[in-house]
């Protein structure tokens, strides 16, 4: 099995990202915004993820949705929230 990379960026409002590569793969590491996330089973909560294998997806905590661009003022700056995911397939 080969370990990849991948970077992933939060749609604003968003809690959960997806990807067919990410189907029926092994995780290794989940970070968000750079701060390491830990799996669960139930629901997640603050640095915690859970996966869905089937779906290729990584939910996070549904009160800690993801943030958009930066306040007005600064119009042609997007920050958007950047999911580091390492995983082997």
């Amino acid at each position: 099995m080969a370990v990849y990379r991948k970077i992933y960026y939060g749609s604003p409002g968003g809690t959960f990202i997806t990807d067919a590569e990410l189907a029926f793969v092994k995780i290794i590491e989940v970070a968000r915004n750079e701060l390491t996330y830990y799996p669960v089973e139930g629901t997640p909560g603050s640095l915690q993820f859970k996966y869905d294998s089937s779906a290729g997806r990584i939910y996070f905590d549904p009160l800690n949705p993801f943030v958009g661009p930066e306040p007005p003022g600064r119009p042609n700056r997007f920050n958007l929230e950047r999911i580091h995911v390492k995983y082997k397939a």
